[in-house]
């Protein structure tokens, strides 16, 4: 007979399976599309696809973490009850909000590398 624990964890993973999925593709897809679509077909200039390619990655790496909670849960890792989870979404964080002043402000070895200028 099945312990009552492993049937509740199932479900409480299939859930997040059902929802998590979904929400994901909703909320990832079309920003992540519409940033593709801008940087081929709309903007031909260097430095306005440079920040186009950035801007959009760091608010997927900013915002998209949340969709890798599901994920974990099915693999078996409650992260909101880990101890490197709080600290995990601060280093993203930063390195996210790094990316878009970068984009914005290029460090002088990227402006050489890539062609592209700060906006200053």
């Amino acid at each position: 007979m099945r312990s009552h624990h492993s049937v509740s964890k199932r479900t409480k993973g299939f859930f997040g399976l059902v929802y998590g999925v979904p929400l994901f593709l909703l909320l990832s897809v079309p920003p992540i599309l519409a940033s593709f679509g801008m940087l081929y077909f709309k903007v031909t200039e260097r430095n306005a696809k440079f920040r186009a390619l950035l801007v959009p990655l760091s608010f997927f790496c900013l915002f998209g973490m949340a969709s890798f909670i599901p994920a974990a849960y099915l693999a078996g890792i409650n992260v909101n009850a880990t101890a490197w989870w709080p600290t995990t979404l601060h280093v993203i964080g930063v390195a996210a909000l790094m990316l878009i002043y970068i984009a914005y402000f290029p460090p002088k070895c990227i402006q050489r590398w890539l062609k592209v200028k700060a906006i200053i």
